[in-house]
């Protein structure tokens, strides 16, 4: 079980931008928006097109998926999950539990999630991961398995990285409705570099 501790001002704010700045502080490069995610395999009437939290680490994708207290666990973050697999290489649920942000004043903060807990196994049984937030500490519960995302979809997640977080466009984007910003950052680029 790892345990990370948060300086207590990382804590407020937007919920997603402590966990952005918190996988950054640990060598994540992070997505610098929601990302929106489509491809083969996530289509259906549980599909979930936006991820809250995607980053990259050694070559490898994440998708994080923030729960607040009040959200928690139920059974539409297992769709997620399910969307999810099809284009990233870990899929990590993010659980809050009573921190100072949401808490009332003097409040204890409730511990990490437990293998009592009845999300527990069926999470485990998904490979997804389980980090929880308790008290100011990031406490990872579950160490995410390996998904096996489509071919399609990974590369079209590697281009949005590459588009947008690296700048640059090592290979022909694939997304026939991006072509235009493609010449567009292309010619750009040419014209700084003289």
């Amino acid at each position: 079980m790892k345990i990370w501790k948060s300086k207590p001002w990382e804590l407020r704010g937007k919920p997603y931008d402590f966990l952005r700045k918190h996988l950054a502080s640990i060598g994540f490069v992070v997505y610098p928006t929601e990302i929106v995610i489509a491809g083969r395999g996530c289509e259906g009437p549980s599909f979930h097109p936006c991820l809250d939290v995607a980053a990259t680490k050694d070559g490898d994708y994440y998708a994080f998926e923030f729960k607040s207290e009040r959200e928690g666990l139920h059974d539409r973050v297992f769709e997620q999950i399910e969307s999810y697999r099809h284009s990233f290489d870990f899929v990590i649920v993010v659980l809050e539990r009573g921190y100072s942000r949401t808490a009332p004043y003097g409040v204890k903060p409730r511990g990490p999630l437990t293998p009592k807990s009845k999300y527990y196994s069926i999470l485990q049984q998904t490979g997804a991961g389980l980090w929880c937030i308790c008290g100011e500490q990031y406490v990872q519960v579950i160490e995410p398995q390996r998904q096996t995302p489509v071919e399609q979809n990974r590369t079209w997640i590697d281009e949005k990285f590459h588009r947008y977080v690296f700048k640059d466009l090592p290979f022909e984007v694939t997304d026939p409705n991006q072509r235009r910003l493609t010449l567009f950052l292309r010619k750009d680029r040419c014209e700084n570099s003289r």
